[in-house]
């Protein structure tokens, strides 16, 4: 089985759902930014890697919800989505707007 790279619209389709997740209310102030989204299909999976900015006052309980929620909004707009990795980078909130 060989892996590529998940074509443009797949991409758009996952970053509109992490868009709608960060103007999420109940997440503005832990859920600043998230940047370097990168699918891979392998067969017919989906694995997902992305960074995510954060404040530097979340805890590492709050890190783990925030990291349940980007994958279940990911999942829910894509079945095939296997699995989710997210890289936490702490900024500062000024740097998230």
């Amino acid at each position: 089985m060989t892996d590529a790279s998940a074509p443009e619209p797949v991409l758009r389709s996952l970053s509109s759902s992490l868009d709608r997740l960060c103007e999420d209310p109940d997440l503005k102030s832990s859920f600043l930014h998230a940047r370097g989204l990168r699918a891979r299909r392998a067969g017919s999976q989906l694995f997902v890697d992305l960074h995510v900015g954060v404040p530097g006052t979340l805890t590492a309980f709050e890190s783990s919800r925030l990291e349940e929620r980007i994958f279940a909004a990911l999942k829910a707009e894509r079945k095939d989505v296997k699995e989710v990795h997210v890289q936490f980078e702490v900024v500062s909130e000024k740097e998230g707007e």
